[in-house]
């Protein structure tokens, strides 16, 4: 999915795991490019206790005659040498932060953002960015992003549509904030998959990239500042 990046790359070394969902528009297709610019090399991973899928610590494949490195890492002193850094998660805001804490990552992914390196959250890991998540209880975030975590509004005797939110969706851009975005240009209109039972809500509306109408909700479905990007979708 980050064939059109590959291709101006001889050896780059990637660090990912977390959801995987083909979906019918690949914003990794895109994204190294029109959100982190030409000079990209390592990107990692960051795992904590919400796992989806089995992922070994090294994974090399071959694309065109160039290697890909995929690498898990957990430790502060990985995720400080990282160059891009990917925080993906399916499960609840708690379980990713007392996962991230018991590791000891926190510090240290706050730290890598000030440095303005590209990071990228997916679904739950777009969720821990922000201050603070209202699933099972207030739990405090990474607060790297203003903003609450709250779950999406219930049915309530009008349009009937169903929590959690799954399947296929529109993501279509915020205009008014991200009016000639290169991203944005791509993404916007395109169909993504939805899995999950809350979204973000920044504390600053200029953070929005991206809305996704569900039910009676028009909520986040991108968030956006600088080098830092969450997508409560699987790209």
């Amino acid at each position: 999915i980050f064939s059109r990046f590959f291709e101006r790359k001889k050896n780059i070394k990637l660090g990912f795991y977390g959801p995987t969902n083909a979906g019918k528009t690949s914003l990794a297709n895109r994204i190294c490019k029109d959100w982190t610019g030409e000079e990209i090399g390592n990107v990692s991973k960051i795992p904590h206790e919400t796992r989806n899928i089995q992922f070994k610590e090294k994974v090399e494949i071959k694309y065109k005659g160039k290697t890909i490195t995929f690498k898990l890492i957990d430790t502060p002193e990985e995720i400080l040498k990282a160059e891009i850094l990917i925080l993906p998660g399916v499960g609840a805001f708690r379980d990713g932060m007392i996962g991230l804490k018991k590791r000891g990552l926190v510090e240290s992914i706050k730290e890598y953002t000030k440095n303005g390196k590209p990071l990228l959250g997916i679904c739950l890991g777009a969720q821990l960015l922000l201050t603070v998540g209202e699933e099972f209880g207030v739990t405090d975030g990474l607060d790297i992003l203003p903003g609450v975590v709250k779950k999406l509004k219930e049915p309530n005797g009008g349009k009937k549509y169903k929590i959690p939110h799954v399947g296929w969706n529109t993501v279509s851009l915020d205009k008014e904030s991200v009016s000639g975005d290169e991203l944005g240009k791509i993404i916007d209109n395109s169909e993504f998959y939805f899995v999950h039972s809350y979204c973000t809500i920044p504390q600053d509306n200029n953070l929005i990239f991206a809305k996704t109408e569900h039910g009676a909700n028009n909520f986040c479905s991108i968030i956006k500042k600088g080098n830092i990007l969450g997508c409560q979708f699987h790209p």
